[in-house]
């Protein structure tokens, strides 16, 4: 079992660095299972800060990682340039301020073996920072369309075939004036597919909460999420 995990980096700063040392713990305990793993940073008009933090946190233990650095100045775009640069089968998405269980990509990687067409999440986000909040992800794709249009159900981080993520790629909004929300959309667009959101048990997603965040910024603005009727 391997898999290329690919992370956003923007301007965390310092704060990049525990999500790294999660992500190489997650790593590590794949690899002593048998797995393989690489890191792909997608620095995405990062700034100085957390360019270095990057380069001397992978640079002094040797990882199997490499930086890609973009200029879109949104994740959707700058996720599926990571994705086409990962050398395996199975991606693991995550954000630059986040932290993840150390089994979680083994566990989400045993689980795909008998549904591959499935979209792995944790069973558990934790919100931690500006708020703290706890809950559990549905599992399967028996969420209402009505909630699912006031809310999304699954967090960013996530593990996937590359095929998945090659089919339905992440949508950009850097330029629209009306639509944001592109996690959100794309959680519809995988099941329109055919692809099944499933929770891994015994895992756990820590979910930072900044006092100005993509979200808050796109409400603030009136942004709306893109239909998602057609994806029923």
């Amino acid at each position: 079992m391997n898999c290329s995990c690919v992370l956003t980096a923007h301007d965390e700063g310092l704060i990049l660095k525990p999500t790294l040392d999660s992500i190489v713990a997650a790593g590590r305990y794949l690899e002593v299972r048998g797995g393989r793993w690489e890191l792909i940073i997608v620095a995405d008009c990062a700034d100085n800060a957390t360019k270095h933090v990057a380069t001397e946190f992978c640079g002094s233990d040797a990882l199997p990682w490499s930086i890609i650095e973009t200029a879109f100045g949104e994740p959707g775009p700058a996720r599926n340039a990571g994705i086409a640069a990962a050398k395996f089968d199975w991606i693991a998405i995550h954000d630059g301020d986040e932290l993840v269980c150390e089994n979680w990509f083994y566990a989400a990687l045993t689980a795909l073996q008998r549904c591959p067409k499935g979209i792995a999440h944790s069973h558990w986000s934790l919100v931690f920072g500006q708020d703290n909040l706890f809950w559990g992800h549905p599992h399967g794709n028996r969420t209402e369309w009505n909630d699912f249009e006031i809310s999304n159900p699954w967090s960013v981080q996530c593990v996937a075939s590359k095929a998945a993520f090659l089919e339905v790629p992440y949508r950009g909004y850097r330029d629209d004036e009306t639509f944001e929300f592109e996690d959100w959309f794309w959680n519809a667009e995988v099941m329109r597919a055919g692809y099944q959101h499933i929770r891994i048990p015994d895992t756990v997603h820590g979910v930072r909460r900044k006092p100005v965040s993509r979200d808050l910024l796109a409400r603030a603005n009136r942004k709306i999420l893109q239909s998602i009727w057609s994806a029923r």
